[in-house]
């Protein structure tokens, strides 16, 4: 998180026609894990934020993903079993209620790296801790958001998003 610090901290001092006080935050993947954590750990940076197939549960992610990113997941963070509160502390899922921002999430129904579940429990505790969210699962869509009439969707989904809350 704290790269996305400074790049907000250059932009506030470099960029003078900005709005500084309307900042959205946008990711997918380890972005879209990035997003969660900045909501989470810095509630009142971002007016917005806008997650597609962000990590929620660090520890879930590494028993549920494929192979690949479970060994990715381990050579970073260890054994989860082991080392299982370190895994909780890296997961934003724990940290819900600390979200101030209103928050769109994207995921493909298919997607193998980061699964489903990931997003639909971040929704479900958005919804209990009375968090605003908006969300749209895609049929036929892995990890990646790549069919034209998605991309399509998603684009228009995030100008209404970002003009409902930043403008």
């Amino acid at each position: 998180v704290d790269d996305t610090l400074d790049a907000v901290a250059w932009a506030r001092h470099h960029v003078a026609w900005a709005d500084h006080e309307k900042l959205a935050i946008r990711g997918g993947s380890y972005g879209g894990y990035m997003v969660l954590l900045a909501l989470t750990q810095h509630p009142a940076l971002f007016r917005c934020g806008l997650s597609t197939a962000g990590v929620t549960d660090v520890y879930g992610l590494a028993h549920t993903c494929n192979a690949s990113e479970r060994v990715a997941t381990i050579l970073q963070m260890g054994d989860p079993e082991s080392n299982r509160e370190a895994y909780r502390r890296a997961s934003p899922i724990h940290r819900v209620e600390n979200i101030q921002a209103p928050l769109l999430v994207s995921h493909g129904r298919k997607d193998v790296t980061v699964t489903l579940d990931q997003s639909e429990q971040l929704i479900q505790q958005m919804k209990i801790h009375g968090k605003l969210v908006d969300f749209k699962y895609y049929d036929g869509e892995g990890h990646a958001l790549s069919r034209p009439d998605t991309r399509v969707d998603w684009l228009q989904r995030e100008t209404a998003f970002l003009k409902a809350h930043l403008i």
